[in-house]
């Protein structure tokens, strides 16, 4: 549960690192995404840029952990994202048969991260109604409304079933393991 502490802040070199790869990953994610960002309005680019948005926002969160801050809420908000589009981005490369070591394996990174940060998140309910609700609407800004990356169409329905059971089952989960956390705590 410490492993965060023990094995990435034990030392300022760690810590350094990671935000770098983050960063590379998050400039070769918009490098991914720019054709779509530029041809999208302005104000629905949050909803476009997935994976490079919480892969930056990981960024953040490992900037306040070196200066001894931590918010819970963004570590919930980048825990989630980074499971929900890590495992979105390695289902969808792998029913399109994309290159699956280049593409694939970053994104399971990210998975692993997020699920690392879920000991550091925590939100009261009407935090986790919103939270719920900030995924659910990306989600039909996605489907819906047309956001999401351009990736071929054959699988799209299932994709889109992924990602809708996806963002209840992980927003749910980073809730509920924290409350039985919280509530061992006190015992």
């Amino acid at each position: 549960m410490k492993f965060l502490e023990e094995r990435v802040f034990s030392t300022k070199t760690m810590p350094i690192v990671i935000i770098l790869i983050s960063l590379a990953g998050f400039f070769i994610g918009m490098y991914f995404y720019w054709n779509q960002v530029i041809n999208t309005p302005t104000y629905l680019w949050l909803f476009v840029i997935d994976c490079p948005l919480y892969v930056l926002l990981s960024v953040v969160v490992i900037a306040l952990r070196m200066k001894g801050r931590s918010n819970k809420i963004l570590n919930y908000i980048t825990s989630v994202g980074l499971i929900k589009y890590g495992l979105w981005t390695v289902l969808a490369i792998i029913l399109n048969q994309g290159d699956i070591l280049f593409f694939a394996l970053p994104h399971m990174l990210m998975v692993i991260f997020g699920f690392l940060l879920i000991p550091y998140s925590r939100a009261k309910f009407t935090g986790f109604l919103l939270i719920m609700g900030w995924f659910l609407f990306n989600d039909y800004m996605d489907y819906v409304v047309g956001t999401i990356p351009p990736i071929p169409m054959t699988y799209m329905e299932l994709i889109a079933y992924f990602s809708l059971f996806s963002t209840v089952f992980f927003v749910s989960l980073v809730y509920t393991i924290n409350r039985f956390m919280n509530q061992n705590k006190q015992l």
